[in-house]
């Protein structure tokens, strides 16, 4: 199982937090889910050009490896599982199909997009994201499962 511990320690501590304070449903709340979102999608972008990274070493070319890091940091922003795919589909349309196949429509892709769209919308403006710490946490716990299904299709064990 992939780790997101900075992630995971962060939202038990803003738990913690609203929990001792009593102040879910408050601006703090608000304010803490903001923070998560950037903080969750940073780690996602990170982990995505991990495991794409780990494969790459596979072929034991460094620089192949320089140029695939560099591509995907320049390249994927926003990073929802329809970039995920196409990322996959630069190595071969078959691992790009069999990613759709099992991704497509899940409760999981729900929830990894609904969090990458609440962090877009929110750092392009939009200061109403109506996420509630509850709804985050449980988005987090599903779109993890994003990342197993990613790192199989690329013949990463997680």
């Amino acid at each position: 199982m992939l780790s997101f511990s900075y992630s995971e320690n962060a939202i038990c501590k803003c738990r913690e937090h609203l929990t001792e304070t009593k102040t879910f449903s408050t601006e703090i709340e608000t304010f803490l889910v903001h923070y998560l979102l950037v903080l969750i999608c940073s780690e996602f972008e990170s982990r995505v050009l991990e495991i794409t990274l780990e494969r790459v070493k596979k072929t034991g070319d460094s620089q192949v490896f320089s140029f695939v890091g560099n591509i995907i940091q320049r390249k994927f922003r926003r990073l929802r599982t329809g970039e995920m795919s196409e990322l996959l589909k630069q190595f071969d349309s078959e691992l790009s199909d069999k990613f759709d196949k099992i991704v497509n429509n899940s409760p999981e892709q729900v929830s990894f997009n609904n969090i990458v769209n609440n962090r877009h919308d929110f750092a392009h403006g939009n200061k109403s994201i109506e996420m509630s710490f509850n709804d985050l946490e449980s988005d987090f716990k599903k779109a993890k499962k994003i990342f197993e299904i990613y790192s199989s299709v690329l013949g990463i064990a997680s």
